[in-house]
């Protein structure tokens, strides 16, 4: 009977075994699927940006930002070109959890977005039809992706997705408030290590911009400029 006891002890423990490494190499091949299958905004998967120093991490980051900027400037252009005020200052990534879109195998470390936004009040405006018409023929005569919505009287919003990671938003409101935004799909990427190497390259004197002319950014950085020091106590 002790005999017959201890051998099915030993089979259960030997199918629990087995069960526990089954599960573990299903999880392991599901994620090493999802690393090196699942794209993002740029058609890079995880697995391939992991790959990448901070450095060329870096880079990248700033060429999609030049291509955002381009973007946003180019839809003011068809509204005013005259000053606008910012809506958002130094463009830096925003946690991958908190985008737009979702990928299996994202979260708050390994992925980003971010978004540029500006806004204008046109002298006498007041949420007429006739002053989102230009950017919503302009966004279709650039082939992309335009969704209109009439909120309710004197306020209306467009939207167009470019079809290479990015989504243009605008929206014009009875006070004559109207607001413009450009914001990117998530990105694979080492957001925390982003974040500071942008932000702690870019000194205090080149921030506080309220307003501007169509065009002017705060100047991404180089990877070679000096990291700035802050003093946690200056301020107290």
């Amino acid at each position: 009977m002790k005999r017959e006891y201890g051998r099915a002890v030993f089979r259960a423990a030997v199918i629990v075994s087995v069960l526990v490494i089954t599960i573990g190499l299903a999880a392991c091949a599901e994620e090493v699927e999802v690393k090196m299958g699942v794209t993002d905004a740029g058609r890079l998967t995880r697995g391939e940006v992991e790959e990448m120093s901070l450095h060329e991490q870096f880079d990248l980051f700033g060429e999609r930002r030049a291509r955002a900027e381009q973007l946003i400037t180019d839809v003011q252009l068809q509204v005013s070109s005259g000053e606008w005020f910012w809506g958002s200052g130094l463009t830096l990534p925003h946690t991958g959890s908190t985008a737009r879109n979702g990928l299996p195998g994202a979260n708050g470390e390994n992925s980003y977005h971010f978004s540029i936004a500006r806004m204008i009040q046109p002298q006498g405006a007041v949420g007429a039809r006739d002053d989102i018409d230009p950017v919503v023929s302009y966004f279709k005569s650039q082939g992309w992706e335009v969704s209109f919505n009439e909120v309710r009287e004197n306020f209306y919003e467009a939207l167009a997705d470019t079809g290479d990671g990015y989504v243009l938003e605008y929206v014009v409101r009875p006070t004559g408030n109207y607001s413009l935004e450009v914001s990117s799909y998530l990105f694979w990427g080492d957001y925390k290590g982003l974040l500071h190497a942008i932000a702690d390259r870019v000194p205090d004197e080149k921030l506080g911009i309220k307003k501007s002319l169509p065009g002017i950014f705060i100047p991404f950085p180089e990877w070679s400029d000096p990291v700035v020091e802050y003093d946690p106590f200056a301020d107290l």
